[in-house]
């Protein structure tokens, strides 16, 4: 697996958002798919599935890395309430 990183001018939240659901392979490896592209928890996260059926859960912030983390934190224990799948 290989990560292409590219400087983007201009970027907003859905740009950013289409380019990492552009990237879910590289992400998430082959094969993966994409399950929800706007979840509606905070910072709205993109959920993949990975070539085994795994959850991986993309959070990203354009202004701090440290609300993407915690958002993500967030939307993992929410995931796995919500999805009993989820180990």
């Amino acid at each position: 697996m290989t990560l292409h990183i590219r400087p983007v001018a201009d970027c907003d939240a859905d740009t950013l958002r289409a380019l990492l659901i552009d990237a879910a392979e590289q992400l998430a490896g082959a094969d993966s798919v994409l399950l929800e592209a706007k979840l509606r928890w905070d910072g709205h996260p993109i959920l993949l599935a990975d070539a085994n059926g795994n959850p991986v859960l993309v959070s990203f912030d354009l202004q701090d890395s440290q609300s993407a983390l915690l958002n993500g934190l967030k939307a993992s224990d929410q995931l796995a309430a919500a999805l009993p799948w989820v180990s």
